[in-house]
Formats: structure tokens, C-alpha cells, sequence
């Protein structure tokens, strides 16, 4: 368990990953990988980010299934593992994350409104693939939604 934020850590993501990946070779079906990354802003890292993403990834935990492990990856980035999910199903979650957390305003002890948001990528397998395969395909698609402009979701 991650001390700071109470989700799963990135060796439990990693196992429930592997597990994840296991069982899908075995009965067939996707595994999807969500990986979110806070948005820079200095000012809100000096006040409440990771709060604000773990209470949008808590919202999502309530609604989301028994298998689904949500867990803070390391730093600033959060990974969300969505067994029996396909790319449509995991880029549908990734997008409502998104967007409750851009709604969430926050106040500083200033009286400053801040928003939180954060970028996102995407992945899902069906076919037979490594732990690895799937990090990698999640990476590179938030690298590309973090390039052009904060606050992305992008596939891969």
C-alpha cells in the first residue's frame, strides 16, 4: 500500500498487472492500462495534487469493478489496470476521470481557485502480450498526451 496515498503500489500494480495479463492468456479477453499523470503546476504541487487525483481515482474505485486495481505508479503518475476492459472501455474511463477531475476546483489557503488535471494514456490487449508490451504501448500514448498540451487522453 502507497503511504501517502492509500491506493496500491507500484509493486502490487505490477503484480496485479502480471496476474492480470496471466489470466487473460488463459480465458481470453483485454486488459486495459490507464496511467495518469498530474499536470505541472507548481503552485498546486505545493498544495493538494496528489490529493485531488487519488480522490478522483477513490470516486472511480467506487464505481468500478471488484478486479480493477488502482495504484500510484511513482511520483506524479497513477495507474489504473481494468481486467475484461477493451481500448474503448479503459479510453471511456480514462475520459471520465479526466473530466471529474477538471471540474474539481480547488481552494488554497489564499483564497486561489485552482483546477487539478492531469494527462492520460491508454492501452489494452487482447492478444497474447507482455507486461512489459502493455506498459510501454500506456507510456508512449501519455508521453503523447503530454507533449502538445496538458490535460490529454491519448491511445494507443
Amino acid at each position: 500500500m502507497d503511504g501517502l496515498t492509500g491506493l496500491a503500489n507500484r509493486r502490487q500494480a505490477d503484480e496485479s498487472l502480471a496476474t492480470e495479463l496471466a489470466r487473460a492468456e488463459r480465458l481470453g479477453g483485454p486488459v486495459g492500462l490507464i496511467l495518469a499523470d498530474v499536470d505541472e503546476n507548481a503552485r498546486l504541487h505545493q498544495i493538494v495534487e496528489r490529493q485531488a487525483l487519488v480522490d478522483g481515482l477513490t470516486g472511480l474505485a467506487n464505481r468500478r469493478q471488484a478486479d480493477d486495481t488502482a495504484a500510484r505508479w511513482g511520483g506524479e503518475e497513477f495507474a489504473v489496470i481494468l481486467p475484461g476492459t477493451d481500448l474503448d472501455g479503459s479510453a471511456q474511463v480514462a475520459e471520465r476521470v479526466r473530466v471529474a477531475l477538471a471540474e474539481r476546483m480547488i481552494v488554497s489557503a489564499d483564497g486561489v481557485p485552482l483546477s487539478v488535471t492531469a494527462s492520460f494514456g491508454v492501452a489494452a490487449t487482447t492478444a497474447p502480450s507482455t507486461q512489459e508490451q502493455l506498459i510501454h504501448a500506456a507510456d508512449g500514448a501519455l508521453y503523447r498526451a503530454s507533449a502538445p498540451a496538458r490535460t490529454a487522453l491519448r491511445r494507443h
